[in-house]
């Protein structure tokens, strides 16, 4: 956990032109990129993704040691559904926290454990915001100026690991480091960028699939932002439709409205059969496994499409997908949850 920071008399303007400071929101230019990779920690969002995809690009701050060091603070806290409440309603991933000698954080607070006992964190208002005031920590104090070099020279991931495991943030933390480093594949990061990333699937294949979410309507992107903040919503595994029915129920307001079962969902609000032209934020369903208890039917499987070829959907984990591998579960068709259209 880093307890305060000291910054340099000479801020880098670069730096400061796109973060902005550390009290900036700032995440209105991830909201229509996608990117699927596999592998990724389960608690990675395209959100956090996307940012230190951005982050590495323009400033050397790289992805994989970002999120090298975002499951070594708080990963082992993921329970399947979400990271403890600093991390999953705070989103800071990095214990930073808001006092301390040399801080100057003017936004808001959260307390973590015990009043007095741990002191404050700071409280953001996006993942965005909080990768982008790690960066600019990185990046302007004196305390990691070593780290700072490796950005400013493009010095590649593992120099700038080994100097953030000699920062007073990440000190002897070398091994551990580098093991997540390792066990996802982190490495695979350094050369991607955003533009590259944002039109292939998971194994590096173009996408297909229906609608952009350019030409989506309102209620459609409502849904999509739900559908995409990478939340279970308290819904456990074999609750896909339940999952569904929680996402449109919050993006749209008004009364919850399911059914029994993903199956049956289909055979009460299918639209239509082919895997062409699928609107954003329509449910997509496969044959999926087992049977119900209640209808006797098959259980099904039931996700939320959200264009450029790629579903989102319940597994026990918010999972994202390939329609293409979707569909190789036993594709049924798309329809709208409750049968009423967002389009």
């Amino acid at each position: 956990m880093l307890i305060g920071v000291t910054t340099t008399t000479q801020s880098i303007v670069m730096i400061l032109g796109i973060i902005n400071g550390e009290n900036e929101n700032g995440n209105d230019d991830v909201q229509d990129v996608e990117i699927d990779l596999d592998g990724m920690p389960p608690w990675v969002t395209n959100e956090i993704l996307v940012t230190s995809l951005q982050l590495q690009e323009k400033y050397g701050i790289y992805a994989s040691v970002t999120i090298a060091q975002a499951q070594q603070e708080v990963g082992g806290t993921w329970d399947g559904t979400s990271l403890y409440n600093t991390a999953s309603k705070e989103y800071n991933l990095f214990g930073l926290k808001a006092t301390g000698t040399g801080s100057s954080w003017k936004g808001e607070v959260t307390w973590d454990g015990t009043r007095g006992a741990t002191g404050t964190y700071r409280k953001y208002t996006s993942y965005s915001q909080g990768l982008k005031d790690r960066a600019r920590l990185l990046l302007t104090s004196s305390a990691y100026k070593k780290i700072a070099e490796t950005a400013r020279k493009r010095s590649g991931s593992q120099a700038q690991l080994e100097a953030l495991s000699k920062s007073p943030w990440c000190e002897n933390q070398y091994n551990t480091l580098n093991m997540y480093m390792k066990k996802f594949n982190l490495s695979r990061l350094d050369h991607m960028t955003v533009a590259g990333l944002s039109n292939t699937d998971s194994t590096g294949g173009e996408s297909t699939g229906g609608q952009d979410l350019k030409h989506a309507t309102k209620k459609q992107k409502k849904v999509y932002n739900v559908a995409m903040q990478g939340s279970l919503f308290g819904c456990r595994g074999g609750q896909c439709q339940k999952w569904v029915a929680t996402v449109y129920q919050k993006a749209l307001g008004g009364r919850y409205k399911s059914i029994c079962c993903a199956h049956n969902g289909w055979m009460t609000w299918g639209v239509s059969t082919s895997t062409k032209n699928i609107p954003i934020g329509a449910t997509v369903y496969n044959r999926g496994s087992g049977k119900s208890g209640s209808c006797h039917a098959l259980l099904g499987h039931v996700g939320i499409y959200v264009g450029n070829g790629m579903v989102v959907s319940n597994t026990g984990i918010w999972k994202k997908q390939t329609l293409t591998s979707f569909v190789k579960n036993g594709w049924f068709g798309w329809g709208w949850n409750a049968g009423e259209p967002l389009n």
